[in-house]
């Protein structure tokens, strides 16, 4: 056996996914195990499709098994989504290669990378650009291009190769074993609208107005389980989604986003400012963004202050691997995972009772069936079986 990880968001699955699994296999991997995050993404929003449905959409074209990313690191910054991910195929016992999609697949530079974000000299030049009032990205592309080349600061141009060199990075500060396979990316650019190479972007896939617009980019089987899902209302709603999010926003104060991760220099006055003027997640959006805090930190700070996500609550690492669904092959996978999981492992929601991290789940998905176009009743944590194939 041979065992490729992947972290990943799936939402939804399509045609690009489908190659990096198939890359997988031809690098040798005889079983795939993907890390997925919940019900909120990343780049702060809600999934399109429920996890469960996103999960099996991967078992049905071509992944193996898939565990949950707990919510404090799926839906968190680059730097905690890469670190909780690679903590899990760390974890696993039994990955052998990490393989991720990046605009930049020269190993060797990416590992320079990031070995340059990690610099001290580096990371205390961010700290004094930012002070200046430049974000994030800009200050660190600039303290990276004042001791590096600038071959090194462009690869953090791309949302992959950003990734990428986290990935890097986690594997690195973890002591991990696992060797890093990166892939060149196919198809159309990150959110691009163009397909390429009969690949189309999930954020191109999840802006069409019908499924049908999505056949021809996406697997079959993942197809028809998208398909299904809209049919019966299982998608989520934009204009739930503004109602449930400002609703909740109306409700707190200052103080109250004071408490909220990425929130620092009085962000949290300018947030309750916008939140009292707003009408809609974009013109917040636009509002609270200045040339220090980018829209996607703001919008991972507005998802967190909906779900009640503070700064006490986020674990320095997952607590726990909960399965979400397997095949056959991912049978095999789980009898090896019982043997070498260096956490608990669990299939069963019940095992989880009185887990805070867990706790944090269950209510961002109760949160979540609020946001359907088909509301949903509370509880589906406990109450959904684990996906087979």
């Amino acid at each position: 056996m041979k065992t490729a990880a992947i972290i990943a968001e799936y939402n939804p699955f399509h045609a690009g996914h489908a190659y990096l699994t198939a890359r997988c296999r031809a690098y040798g991997a005889t079983h795939v195990a993907a890390i997925m995050n919940g019900h909120f993404m990343q780049r702060g929003e809600p999934s399109l499709l429920s996890k469960w449905a996103r999960a099996k959409s991967a078992l049905s074209c071509g992944v193996d098994l898939v565990v949950e990313l707990p919510l404090s690191f799926g839906s968190a910054c680059a730097e905690r989504f890469a670190l909780g991910g690679v903590a899990l195929a760390d974890a696993m016992g039994c990955a052998d290669m990490l393989a991720f999609g990046c605009e930049c697949d020269d190993i060797a530079l990416l590992i320079e990378a990031s070995e340059a974000v990690a610099d001290p000299q580096v990371m205390t030049r961010i700290k004094s650009l930012a002070a200046e009032g430049k974000s994030f990205p800009r200050a660190r592309e600039e303290a990276i291009r004042k001791f590096y080349s600038g071959e090194i600061a462009e690869l953090l141009d791309k949302p992959n190769n950003i990734l990428a060199i986290e990935y890097l990075k986690a594997l690195r500060q973890l002591g991990s074993d696992i060797a890093p396979l990166p892939v060149m990316r196919k198809g159309s650019a990150h959110d691009g609208k163009i397909p390429k190479d009969g690949i189309l972007s999930a954020g191109a896939i999840r802006g069409f107005g019908s499924p049908e617009q999505a056949r021809g980019f996406m697997p079959d089987a993942a197809y028809e389980i998208y398909k299904n899902e809209c049919d019966s209302g299982a998608i989520t709603d934009r204009g739930k989604i503004e109602t449930a999010v400002l609703s909740k926003l109306r409700t707190m104060t200052a103080e109250d986003f004071r408490e909220l991760p990425d929130v620092s220099e009085g962000l949290e006055h300018r947030i309750y400012s916008a939140m009292r003027q707003a009408t809609g997640l974009g013109e917040l959006y636009d509002a609270v963004k200045t040339k220090r805090y980018t829209h996607s930190r703001i919008r991972r700070i507005i998802m967190h202050a909906f779900l009640g996500v503070t700064r006490e609550l986020l674990p320095a690492s997952p607590s726990y691997m909960r399965v979400l669904g397997h095949n056959e092959k991912g049978r095999e996978l789980l009898s090896l995972l019982k043997k070498n999981a260096k956490l608990p492992l669990c299939a069963k929601a019940s095992e989880l009772k009185g887990n805070p991290d867990f706790e944090l789940e269950c209510r961002a998905s109760d949160l979540y069936s609020l946001l359907l176009k088909k509301t949903e009743v509370c509880g589906r944590e406990m109450t959904q079986q684990i996906i087979i194939i």
